[in-house]
């Protein structure tokens, strides 16, 4: 038995396309997007949904961000070290970076932030950033906020120590939680922080410009040094059915499922569409449980099924991850190298038996695929099975021509 799988998402990298990715958006000054629920905090250190995640994104700048090629490089910062031990971290910020009321960014609104991570009442993604020294005995009551190992010792330089090298640190920095906060405005919201319009500062491409329960205006920040590809973007909360306004022109961009388009003319090169297709045994039965099972089968599955059966908008990889993964900072494709393909024996027939002979079994039992519940997935469903039912046939030694044809008394079970 063949064991599904669904691995189907969408995704709009809001960020990139508002701050400069080579599409050309000349004619639309103030973009439309629908989100699906109201935003109750747009508080960097404490904001856990998804929504809310988005626009913070965009209306902060962190120390360090994700360029498109899945590599983390500065943003605030200008540069940063690493000493030999893995344990100190020095980041070098850019001069004249402002707040979006025209103050001045320094090192010690990324030391709030951080500490505020620990406050009294700790933030959801403290455990993330617990690798910072002190941050533990912090968390356990035993030592006070400002033993935290996080110093600025000028307005431009932030040293930060960890208890234990952390290959994923620098990955956390690009996170929400790690924007930065000035203290001094922090303080004046008097529990306000984050929680309505005119309660934040902003040091990224855009800002809070009207926040109701009904929408959220984002337009450029006038400090903001970076290139930036719209004046703004107005998010409509609860006003139904996100496809349907797009299609009817009331919205910029929607999450969309490919299959949902139907006859839509949409520009494909504006379409983005993630989905991994693997064919995965069952390895709970001792037949698949074998790699030469596993191998002999793979082998002779005809992939170019998958490659005729795509739409145009769409193109194979080989591979399971894709090219734009990061691992630890770093491009998975670069370090991993260039995927090849399966390793097949060399004389896959004979594998196939002598592996079914080890395993004392005739033939393999009765078999199901399964496949997404797509339109995709519903047209290429059969092409596989059949291509797997031909390989079967194809090992087969024993059958008649008929039997091969029907799938009786064949050494295989039909699939």
């Amino acid at each position: 038995m063949f064991k599904e799988y669904r691995f189907l998402s969408f995704c709009i990298c809001l960020l990139l396309i508002l701050t400069g990715c080579g599409q050309n958006y000349s004619a639309i000054t103030i973009f439309r997007y629908d989100i699906s629920a109201a935003i109750k905090s747009l508080d960097p250190q404490f904001a856990v949904n998804a929504d809310a995640q988005m626009i913070i994104s965009n209306c902060f700048q962190g120390l360090l961000k994700y360029s498109s090629k899945g590599e983390i490089i500065p943003a605030a910062a200008e540069s940063y070290s690493l000493s030999d031990d893995g344990l100190k971290y020095v980041f070098k910020l850019k001069s004249g970076l402002r707040w979006s009321d025209g103050s001045q960014l320094t090192a010690h609104d990324f030391l709030w932030a951080l500490r505020r991570l620990f406050s009294s009442s700790s933030s959801p993604f403290a455990q993330d950033f617990s690798s910072i020294k002190g941050a533990k005995q912090i968390l356990a009551g035993k030592l006070s906020i400002d033993s935290l190992s996080v110093s600025a010792p000028d307005d431009l330089t932030l040293l930060i120590e960890l208890d234990a090298p952390n290959s994923f640190f620098l990955s956390q920095l690009t996170t929400t939680a790690a924007m930065p906060c000035r203290e001094s405005y922090f303080t004046g919201q008097k529990g306000r922080y984050g929680l309505a319009g005119g309660t934040l500062l902003f040091n990224g491409p855009f800002t809070v410009k009207n926040w109701s329960s009904s929408s959220v205006s984002l337009r450029k920040n006038e400090y903001y040094t970076g290139q930036v590809a719209a004046a703004g973007v107005d998010l409509h909360i609860g006003r139904g059915n996100a496809a349907g306004l797009f299609a009817k022109g009331d919205s910029d961009f929607c999450l969309l499922p490919y299959e949902n388009i139907g006859d839509r003319q949409v520009d494909a090169s504006n379409r983005f569409y993630n989905q991994v297709w693997s064919l995965v045994f069952n390895q709970r039965l001792p037949v698949y449980a074998n790699e030469r099972v596993r191998a002999s089968l793979s082998s002779v599955l005809e992939t170019s099924i998958l490659k005729e059966n795509l739409p145009p908008a769409l193109k194979p990889y080989q591979g399971i991850v894709p090219e734009t993964s990061a691992l630890m900072g770093f491009n998975y494709r670069e370090l991993a190298g260039t995927p090849s393909a399966p390793t097949s024996p060399a004389d896959l027939r004979g594998a196939f038996y002598t592996a079914l002979s080890k395993l004392g079994q005739e033939k393999l039992p009765k078999s199901t695929l399964y496949v997404p519940d797509t339109v995709i997935g519903r047209k290429i469903g059969g092409p596989i099975s059949t291509s797997l039912a031909t390989a079967a046939f194809r090992f087969c030694e024993y059958c008649s021509a008929s039997d091969k044809r029907t799938g009786k008394h064949c050494c295989f079970g039909s699939i």
